[in-house]
């Protein structure tokens, strides 16, 4: 006991090091400064508590369930027109001075760090001082690598507009597979499905009617564009025949020939003619199946190479108006569309891919959709439209008056067998083939447009230099 007494004591008596000292002094002064911010803040909430306003009575419960489900409901955003293009101006002055350059390069400033970069032959620096510029052969594949190796060495690189317009093409390339993969590959089979049960609804209500073979043409049209895209779907009986062949032909992808499905039910297409491609009909439809070889992205794997045949297809036949019965069945799948589901299927289809490609060249639903609110009034029913029969003459003069498409997608004989182009083109597409620009310029370079040469021969494909030489130069032109 006493020397647990003793050693208190001692403990007690000594004197404690500097340093504690110090530390006790700084958390009398943090504890001083916690007290008085504490007592400022409740002075502060008295103060604010005084200067609020009287309490209003609580809103009614929420009803949490109802609430979550308004939380997580789809909403679609809807804009006037898709992903609108607002142009921006502008104005570039060029302002560096023309100069020329020696041949032997003394008037041009190379550091020392680059004199051993690039290893020209006499041929390349002739034409480097003759032109500014040389290209030569290299192990690279895309220019940002080369641009990307050249700033890690200190070089300075002379980017091109080709390079720009290569690296937004790929981006470019790259947006539009993901749309179609993720997206429009599945909205064209629920379009297709659709399009397909309203074309047989329309086929049983006109059987015994002047309609019913166009009705049975649609069913054939989108029998195929789903055969395409799923090769299990059934075929219906009544245009079984038909759609096989189309989808043989269609997979053989080899030449010019008749469509099965669109020449349904016509009896006279005149005479045959020999061809290059075979014996053709006159007047019957044809269709260049060489058109439906996969190509670009859409090879890269299955549900693309069905998506690019079915849209091709969509894209490319045509719903002639110089036929009445082919107007019929352009009639009928224009108040299927018109359908608000219907519509908006092919919407989420033909907007994105207008804005990526370009707007159809050809008569699509709008226009025909057009015709038929003037005509037939707005949202007719199938049977008006089949029975009237003066209103679908007024119906006929009215649709051939409209603008034919100015790129010609469409198999026709020489001028000296069809020289009408525009007659035999005119028609009614579901999609559409889009204008571009290089499409627009080789057509005014090739036959029809160049007449035969003096040796009597035609000129049907373009050439690579065509398209520098419209724009203006010299060399290609030569």
């Amino acid at each position: 006991m006493d020397n647990i007494i003793n050693d208190s004591d001692k403990f007690n008596n000594q004197r404690p090091p500097e340093k504690s000292s110090n530390t006790l002094k700084w958390f009398a002064i943090i504890l001083a400064i916690a007290i008085i911010a504490i007592a400022g803040f409740f002075v502060y909430q008295k103060y604010t508590r005084d200067q609020k306003p009287e309490p209003q009575p609580m809103p009614p419960a929420r009803n949490e369930a109802s609430d979550t489900v308004k939380i997580f409901e789809h909403r679609t955003a809807m804009t006037q027109n898709f992903a609108e293009y607002k142009e921006i101006k502008v104005n570039i002055v060029p302002k560096i001075k023309p100069y020329t350059i020696k041949n032997d390069f003394s008037n041009v400033q190379i550091v020392d760090s680059l004199k051993n970069v690039f290893d020209l032959n006499n041929n390349a620096k002739t034409l480097l001082s003759k032109n500014g510029f040389v290209v030569t052969p290299d192990v690279y594949n895309e220019f940002f690598q080369m641009y990307e190796h050249q700033q890690s060495d200190m070089v300075p690189n002379f980017v091109t507009v080709d390079s720009i317009l290569h690296t937004y093409h790929l981006f470019f390339d790259y947006l539009l597979r993901k749309l179609e993969e993720q997206y429009l590959y599945a909205e064209l089979k629920k379009l297709n499905a659709s399009m397909l049960d309203e074309s047989l609804a329309q086929y049983d209500q006109l059987k015994g009617t002047e309609w019913e073979n166009a009705a049975k043409r649609n069913i054939g049209f989108f029998a195929v564009g789903g055969k395409l895209l799923n090769p299990l779907l059934e075929i219906p009986q009544v245009v079984q025949n038909e759609v096989e062949k189309e989808i043989a032909l269609i997979n053989k992808h080899e030449k010019i020939e008749e469509s099965p499905v669109m020449n349904i039910g016509t009896i006279n297409t005149g005479q045959k003619l020999d061809t290059s491609q075979g014996p053709l009909s006159l007047g019957a439809l044809k269709e260049d199946y060489s058109q439906y070889i996969p190509r670009g992205h859409y090879d890269k794997t299955e549900s693309l190479k069905a998506y690019f045949k079915s849209m091709m297809w969509y894209g490319r036949i045509t719903f002639r108006f110089k036929n009445k019965d082919a107007v019929r069945s352009a009639v009928l799948i224009t108040l299927s569309l018109m359908k608000n589901e219907n519509k908006k299927s092919w919407d989420k289809i033909y907007e994105p891919t207008s804005f990526f490609v370009g707007k159809s060249d050809d008569i699509t639903f709008y226009q025909v959709s057009d015709l038929i609110e003037q005509i037939y009034g707005k949202n007719p029913d199938l049977k008006t439209v089949a029975q009237d029969k003066e209103k679908f003459a007024a119906l006929l003069e009215s649709i051939k008056k409209l603008e034919p498409p100015q790129i010609n997608s469409m198999p026709i004989f020489n001028a000296d067998i069809q020289p009408d182009r525009e007659k035999e083109i005119l028609g009614f597409r579901f999609m559409g083939q889009r204008f571009t620009i290089d499409a627009s310029i080789f057509q005014r370079l090739v036959y029809r447009e160049v007449e035969d040469n003096l040796s009597g021969e035609k000129r049907m494909l373009p050439k690579n230099l065509d398209i520098p030489a419209a724009m203006g130069s010299a060399y290609a032109l030569d």
